[in-house]
């Protein structure tokens, strides 16, 4: 399985401006009181926004829409089509019910939508498929590589079921554990043999194989992300920087020379409107981010070649963004607007970059682990240093409330949002970064025959003790990348790992509706040293509670604000590509 971008932009009508914003407004508002979501009947889809693009030069409204989706095996486009074939079908099949027609009304007052919508499909399809835009780089968590939305729904009832029974079954739990030196072993069986009727947990060859394929790519990815970094990104991108800084230097010697009343002071008076945030959830966030492109043909390579190459860097991970471990999906496209009208050939074409992520916890949160994150916060820069008004970097001058404030005037509101685990049928679920791992290393430790390997019996004694697997290395080890390389074509027998997986998860922080009792069994292991608590950070999980292994230690602050030692304020030079 494998995870699909798509991004749709199309223009809207200048007389329909107001009456998109009213409708979708009002679509908002009848799914926050609980009606339908137009796309809960798409399957494979985890995550779709819409929302309205703030006007450029040529004054152009720009509706834009994007989704994030499982798909099968295949090429970029074979796995788009295939996609947008499920998507138009599942709305033409429902036309008749309000999120169908919604839709249709949404996109005609756009420029191009076929006049009979949905009774057409394949013209919608076409129409979507036209106005479509590739991602430059995206980030894609690990577990939507391997899950599909309803996979995850059901890991997570697992997870849930799994914690009754411990919380159920304390007094046997205790004597497996105390009798004898396989009592680990003796849990593992009782709770593979409790579960097993849970299909989540019998053997599945497909999931393997996607949990395989998944960490295939990630390895490939460490493996060839030296060379094009090294090799080809960095020399590149230092060519047409140089190139790009001609270009700015030619150009302002020409606007010296000549009169023009626009400037710096008028484009600051030009400026739109500051943005106001919309009302955020408990966990899960979505943000639109939008900037304009500085003129020049050298940053433009440039910035397409720092982008792949950041595409690249990305699908290492195997557990969060480095240390940052909030964000479900996040993507960069440049967005190219064709010239019209008269005297077009004369104007320079306007060029955005969008940004859109799906995160955990408070928008402050998010951005402060940006920030403290040296290493994210540089290829940040690199990113987004060539956009119009990027604060300056200047050594001794603070730059995260400079940053805040530029992504704040930059932000464009989410018109309507959504979520597989918020708006499908099934009902509603908040799993965090944390919990989706949590599951999946659960999930792989309940299938397991037995603990014959070390690994797996500590991790087991990790969760009997802690409620929460180690947290994993961001990256793959040496001796895993280097094994799924040179074991891409062997024959695997049934049953049979190609290599021992690695823990990757993080602590988690799940809402639950009671506190249940910490089981005995796990005061038969060796205790733990207890962690300095910190206090539960506001904004996260209000009025959640704690789990049955409270007892032990566990930390409550989200991993985005658990920064640790705080580097400099100031932005590190290097690492650009």
């Amino acid at each position: 399985m494998l995870h699909g971008t798509l991004t749709v932009v199309t223009r809207i009508r200048p007389s329909k401006v107001e009456a998109l914003e009213s409708l979708l407004k009002e679509v908002d508002q009848r799914i926050r009181q609980g009606q339908p979501h137009p796309f809960e009947q798409v399957d494979g889809l985890y995550f779709g926004r819409w929302g309205i693009l703030s006007p450029g030069p040529d004054g152009e409204r720009l509706l834009a829409l994007g989704m994030d989706f499982s798909t099968e095996d295949g090429r970029y486009r074979k796995r788009l089509n295939e996609f947008l074939t499920r998507f138009v079908d599942a709305l033409a099949e429902h036309r008749r019910e309000p999120g169908a027609q919604a839709f249709d009304a949404i996109y005609r007052t756009c420029v191009g939508y076929p006049a009979k919508g949905l009774r057409k499909p394949t013209r919608v399809r076409e129409f979507l498929q036209a106005h479509s835009v590739h991602f430059t780089a995206r980030h894609v968590d690990f577990a939507y590589r391997v899950e599909t939305a309803t996979g995850m729904r059901r890991l997570l009832a697992l997870s849930e079921a799994v914690e009754h029974h411990l919380n159920t079954s304390s007094n046997q739990l205790e004597e497996l554990v105390r009798d004898g030196p396989d009592g680990l072993e003796r849990v593992q069986h009782e709770l593979h043999e409790r579960i097993q009727e849970d299909r989540s947990v019998q053997p599945d060859p497909e999931w393997h194989q996607r949990w395989d394929h998944a960490r295939r790519s990630a390895a490939r990815a460490t493996l060839l992300y030296p060379a094009l970094r090294y090799l080809v990104a960095v020399p590149t991108v230092g060519l047409f920087m140089g190139i790009g800084w001609l270009e700015k230097k030619v150009r302002g010697a020409l606007r010296r020379r000549a009169s023009t009343a626009e400037g710096p002071a008028a484009r600051r008076a030009a400026a739109m409107p500051r943005y106001v945030r919309e009302p955020q959830g408990q966990v899960q966030n979505p943000m639109i981010h939008v900037a304009m492109l500085e003129p020049g043909v050298g940053n433009r390579i440039a910035l397409w070649m720092t982008l792949r190459s950041v595409n690249l860097r990305l699908r290492r991970y195997v557990a969060g963004l480095s240390h940052i471990r909030v964000i479900h999906c996040a993507r960069w496209v440049i967005l190219k607007t064709k010239r019209r009208g008269k005297g077009a050939l004369f104007r320079p074409r306007t060029r955005r970059l969008l940004f859109f992520t799906n995160y955990d916890g408070s928008w402050e949160s998010y951005i402060d682990s940006f920030i403290d994150d040296a290493e994210v916060r540089s290829f940040l820069v690199s990113i987004w240093k060539d956009t119009e008004d990027f604060p300056a970097r200047a050594k001794g001058r603070p730059f995260l409330e400079p940053f805040k404030a530029w992504i704040h005037q930059k932000q464009v509101p989410t018109r309507v949002w959504y979520s597989a685990h918020f708006h499908r049928p099934e009902g509603r679920v908040e799993p965090a970064i944390n919990d989706l791992h949590h599951v999946l290393q659960l999930r792989g430790l309940l299938a397991r025959d037995s603990l014959s390997a070390p690994e797996p019996e500590e991790t087991l004694r990790s969760f009997l003790s802690r409620g929460v697997f180690s947290p994993g290395p961001e990256l793959m080890r040496a001796r895993e990348w280097l094994s799924y390389i040179l074991t891409r074509r062997a024959p695997r027998e049934p049953g049979r790992r190609l290599t021992q997986w690695r823990d990757h998860v993080a602590k988690r922080a799940i809402t639950r509706l009671r506190t249940p009792t910490r089981p005995a069994a796990a005061a038969a292991l060796p205790p733990a040293t207890p962690a300095s608590r910190a206090a539960a950070a506001p904004g996260r999980h209000p009025g959640a509670r704690a789990s049955w292994l409270q007892g032990h230690g566990r930390r409550l602050l989200p991993a985005a604000e658990d920064r640790g030692p705080q580097p400099s304020p100031d932005v590190a030079a290097g690492d650009t590509p």
